[in-house]
């Protein structure tokens, strides 16, 4: 059964995968994965992640489609283990780009309006269009 959209209200949880991109603005500007300090813009950031999701939108749309979000394409793993500046990038398989699930004080500690509020208007399935953190540009999908 498909779960229904969160709504402010009861958004309790969501699994979320995500391509991190730093960026020379951010409060984290350091890369956990090759250990070197970001040098990019916020404008670059955001393009490489448009053309990213460019790449990823090729998969179709799949949105409601829990079955799909839980596993990973080959086309996703490539994109988040090419981009994607975050240890979650480093996972196997379809765990690849997950976090896991984040609670509602968990997603504003990221930004209640760049990040929070528009988690809770994805679909299972759907990607979003880059947000900001002060972790950096970030493109997520629900998961669950």
């Amino acid at each position: 059964a498909k779960r229904p959209k969160l709504e402010a209200s009861n958004m309790e949880s969501v699994r979320l995968r995500q391509i991190l991109v730093r960026h020379k603005d951010c409060k984290f500007m350091i890369d956990p994965v090759k250990n070197k300090s970001a040098t990019r813009t916020v404008a670059e950031a955001e393009n490489l992640l448009r053309k990213a999701l460019t790449e990823l939108m090729k998969d179709g749309n799949h949105k409601g489609d829990s079955k799909w979000a839980a596993q990973s394409t080959p086309r996703i793993q490539k994109a988040i283990r090419e981009h994607s500046e975050c240890k979650s990038a480093l996972k196997a398989g379809s765990q690849c780009g997950d976090l896991g699930w984040l609670g509602k004080r968990e997603l504003e500690c990221l930004g209640k309006e760049t990040f929070a509020e528009p988690i809770k208007h994805l679909a299972i399935g759907e990607w979003s269009d880059v947000l900001h953190s002060e972790q950096g540009a970030h493109l997520v999908m629900r998961l669950a």
